[in-house]
């Protein structure tokens, strides 16, 4: 365990949050996303705490992008395949 536990975060909530740790967060987020990680020699060279940001933002990121997905997803009548029908 490395001393982090999810925290599940009502909707109403999300903008005590959005502080200037978030944003500090999700711009090196993005510059990573851009430009690749800031320090020379790849992924364990870099420091954890920003490791552990990007790690957290990336998978929060996936979650809403999955869940875009699912709800675009159009709906298909799945065939009966019940036995004499």
């Amino acid at each position: 365990m490395d001393g982090y536990e999810d925290v599940i975060v009502r909707a109403c909530d999300v903008a005590g949050y959005m502080n200037e740790e978030f944003y500090q967060a999700m711009y090196g987020w993005s510059m990573v996303k851009k430009w690749g990680l800031p320090v020379a020699g790849g992924w364990a060279q870099q420091p954890k705490t920003f490791m552990d940001a990007i790690d957290v933002i990336e998978n929060a990121y996936n979650q809403w992008e999955h869940e875009q997905m699912e709800k675009d997803k159009p709906k298909v009548d799945k065939p009966d395949v019940r036995q004499g029908n």
